[in-house]
C-alpha cells in the first residue's frame, strides 16, 4: 500500500483510552501471533492497536499488515515468553505467593493488592543497578503473578485462567471477568519490558499502565 505509514493515525493515552472503553469484543489473536501487538476491530473496520501509552488507528488489518511487514513463516515463529519464563497449569495457584515472594525480593512493604503497590514496585524496578530486561529471569513470572493479582483484586469476578497459545505448545495466564474483555498479564509485563529496552533511560511504569487496564474495564482506577 502506498504511503501506507502515512495514513496510520496516532492517538495520545487519553484518546487511546476512550477508544477502548467503547469495545468490548476481544482482541485479535492473529494480529497478536503474528506481531506480539494487542489490536481490535472497530465496528467501521478499522483497526485499533493498544501500546497502552498510545493507540495506532489503522484503515483495515490489511493496511495493519502493509505498515508492520510480512509475518514469519510458521518455522521461524516463536512465542513472546519463549525462552523468558514457562506457565504450568496450577501458575494461578501459585501466583498469589509469588506476587509476595516478588515483593519482597525488590524490599517493597506488604500493603496489599491495591495499584499503589505497583507505583513502590516500578520505583524499586527503577533504582536496580542492573537494568530490568526480558532475559531468563525469576522477576517476570513474579511481576506477571503480581499484576494479575492486583487486577483480580481490583475487578469483582475476575477470576484467573490458563489459556492454550494459538500456535504453540504452552499456556498463557490471563485474567477473565465476564462478560467484559480479558485482561492478559503477561502480554503488559512483556510490553513495559520491551519498550524499556528500547528505551533504557526512560522508566518501567508498570502502575500507570495497570490503571489504564482497570479503567478500560469498566471500573475507576
Amino acid at each position: 500500500m502506498e504511503n501506507a505509514s502515512q495514513l496510520v493515525k496516532q492517538l495520545s493515552a487519553k484518546e487511546n483510552r476512550r477508544l477502548l472503553a467503547t469495545l468490548h469484543a476481544p482482541y485479535r489473536l492473529d494480529v497478536l501471533d503474528q506481531y506480539g501487538a494487542t489490536a481490535y476491530d472497530l465496528p467501521d473496520g478499522r483497526v485499533l492497536v493498544d501500546w497502552q501509552s498510545h493507540g495506532h488507528l489503522f484503515l483495515s488489518v490489511e493496511h495493519l499488515r502493509a505498515v508492520y511487514g510480512p509475518r514469519e513463516s510458521s518455522a521461524e515463529a516463536t512465542h513472546l515468553f519463549a525462552g523468558i519464563c514457562t506457565f504450568s497449569p496450577d501458575f494461578p495457584g501459585q501466583a498469589p505467593a509469588a506476587a509476595v515472594r516478588l515483593l519482597q525480593q525488590l524490599g517493597v512493604p506488604d500493603q496489599g493488592l491495591g495499584p499503589l503497590v505497583l507505583r513502590e514496585v516500578d520505583r524499586a524496578l527503577n533504582r536496580r543497578p542492573q537494568a530490568v530486561t526480558l532475559a531468563p529471569d525469576e522477576l517476570f513470572g513474579g511481576l506477571v503473578a503480581l499484576v494479575g493479582e492486583v487486577l483480580r483484586a481490583a475487578l469483582p469476578d475476575a477470576r484467573w485462567q490458563m489459556r492454550s497459545a494459538p500456535g504453540f505448545d504452552l499456556l498463557e495466564p490471563v485474567i477473565e471477568r465476564p462478560p467484559f474483555r480479558t485482561l492478559d498479564p503477561g502480554l503488559l509485563v512483556y510490553k513495559e519490558l520491551y519498550e524499556h529496552a528500547l528505551e533504557p533511560r526512560g522508566s518501567i511504569c508498570l502502575h500507570d499502565h495497570v490503571k489504564v487496564e482497570i479503567a478500560t474495564a469498566g471500573l475507576p482506577a
